[in-house]
């Protein structure tokens, strides 16, 4: 049964879930509640539950702040924020928190049950990963006598594994490829890559890991290489590092779903800060920071879910600001490049003419 625990100042509210969530058809048992942030790092602290819902705004501490404390102190059970805010800010924090997923206040029979669903799928998926993590390692352990000399996923390396495995898992394309290169770094030490048949051995370990990792979240197998690598395919700890960080690539862009929670706060964060900020000298990489993705993840994830790149979305909310301003008359040409991000203004009209099929001037003698 997984542990839930409700936290909102409104008892109204914590009732309302108590009644509505289909705690039986979703495998769950309610533990407690608490009415403001403090209560609540104490209820999570002596219950340790796997699901802790939580308000934002309320009195003594927030529940951002809670989340951060009781995260801080490790736990890594699901958490969905219940509330009315809409604020970028908030959203933000709550990304760089690990917040898995949003109700807002009112929310839907239908949205409540949807995100539960997702949220015990999750945890689902993460016990079975666990299962197979540990027979991943009994089975590399057991052809380590295959080798020349014995090889232990064990002690230092075993937390790489399972670090780079929770990244894939998790679709954070930043820390898998971090994971990635640790990887690298401790077999290179340990002199686990010198030999072919080592570095043989490690590559379909690793992509035997990865893939794992990927169907577990999925349900779909993601790697290009459905077969063993042939060892002419990597003869050097180069070759081995490339191919890693492609295998990781491959993974993280694969699993890229419109469905996924965080990609979709990514994406609107992103849309939001275009429109709150299309007159600065905006980079995706500035952005990819502030939503905690890598700047390549990103555009991947905004392209498939916007049907356009960051760079093209960008022009066109430029160009249709330029337009509203060109209609309203009351700027001059150079003025409204300057507002609407470009600092050149021979390279605003170009653009302008590339969207309009008309220069500046030419759109407004045509509204004349």
């Amino acid at each position: 049964m997984w542990k839930t625990v409700i936290i909102d100042d409104d008892e109204q509210v914590i009732e309302g879930l108590k009644g509505i969530i289909p705690w039986e058809r979703f495998n769950m048992t309610f533990v407690g509640e608490a009415y403001d942030g403090e209560e609540g790092i104490k209820l999570i602290q002596t219950n340790q539950p796997n699901i802790v819902v939580t308000d934002i705004y309320m009195p003594v501490l927030e529940g951002l702040a809670m989340v951060k404390t009781v995260r801080d102190e490790g736990f890594a059970g699901k958490v969905v924020i219940l509330s009315g805010f809409d604020d970028f800010e908030y959203a933000r924090q709550a990304l760089r928190l690990r917040v898995d997923d949003y109700l807002s206040k009112p929310a839907s029979k239908m949205t409540i049950f949807t995100v539960f669903e997702k949220i015990v799928n999750r945890l689902t998926a993460e016990a079975e990963e666990e299962i197979k993590s540990k027979q991943l390692e009994i089975r590399l352990n057991a052809v380590a006598p295959l080798l020349d000399r014995p090889f232990e996923i064990t002690g230092e390396s075993l937390p790489l594994y399972e670090t780079l495995a929770t990244a894939v898992r998790d679709n954070d394309w930043r820390k898998a490829q971090q994971a990635a290169r640790a990887v690298v770094s401790y077999l290179h030490d340990a002199k686990e890559l010198e030999r072919p048949s080592l570095l043989h051995f490690h590559a379909n370990s690793l992509q035997a890991l990865i893939r794992d990792a990927v169907r577990n979240r999925t349900g779909q197998h993601v790697c290009a290489n459905r077969v063993e690598v042939a060892p002419d395919q990597l003869l050097t700890i180069k070759d081995f590092e490339a191919w890693i960080e492609s295998q990781v690539d491959q993974a993280c862009i694969a699993s890229i779903s419109e469905g996924n929670a965080r990609h979709r706060r990514a994406v609107q964060m992103t849309i939001d800060y275009v429109h709150a900020h299309y007159n600065e000298d905006l980079v995706l990489k500035d952005i990819a920071e502030e939503v905690g993705l890598s700047r390549k993840y990103l555009g991947i994830v905004f392209q498939k879910a916007v049907g356009e790149s960051f760079k093209s979305y960008l022009t066109r909310v430029r160009m249709e600001k330029a337009k509203q301003l060109l209609l309203e008359g009351e700027l001059y040409i150079y003025e409204i490049a300057d507002q609407v991000g470009y600092s050149h203004v021979h390279y605003f009209t170009r653009q302008f003419k590339r969207f309009f099929h008309a220069s500046p001037t030419e759109f407004i003698n045509q509204k004349e």
